[in-house]
């Protein structure tokens, strides 16, 4: 754990400013790979808090949602995603994430299936457009 950490950390010092959002976004992956929930959900808060651009915002609250739902917390998750759809309705991973955790949960299995049927028709798309 300590030797991930310091890796972690090492990366976000050595980081360029253009992309130490996504190694500081790394870190809380690492984090809930600990098991460190708390500590993820932290430091997920307090990167919404230093980064407010639309873009940077869906990939913290991405992070963030997979920290709550490995605390067992599941109506942060739930706003969490909602909030990147809310703003981007075509996040694909959002989407079928929050469509898997609805149909789990046995809740609004509607809702669940057109959130997944939407995620792998967006994700069809863009790969399609990537070629």
């Amino acid at each position: 754990e300590e030797k991930a950490l310091a890796a972690a950390d090492l990366c976000i010092q050595q980081t360029a400013d253009g992309d130490r959002l996504t190694v500081r976004v790394h870190k809380v992956h690492v984090l809930c790979s600990l098991g460190k929930w708390d500590a993820a959900i932290d430091l997920g808060k307090k990167l919404l808090d230093e980064f407010p651009a639309k873009a940077d915002r869906a990939s913290v609250r991405y992070a963030l949602a997979g920290a709550y739902w490995g605390a067992k917390k599941a109506d942060e998750a739930e706003a969490e995603l909602r909030a990147i759809l809310d703003a981007d309705p075509d996040h694909a991973a959002a989407a079928n994430d929050l469509g898997f955790h609805l149909a789990d949960q046995s809740r609004d299995l509607p809702e669940a299936e057109r959130l997944v049927r939407h995620a792998i028709a967006t994700d069809r798309l863009a790969r399609r457009k990537a070629g």
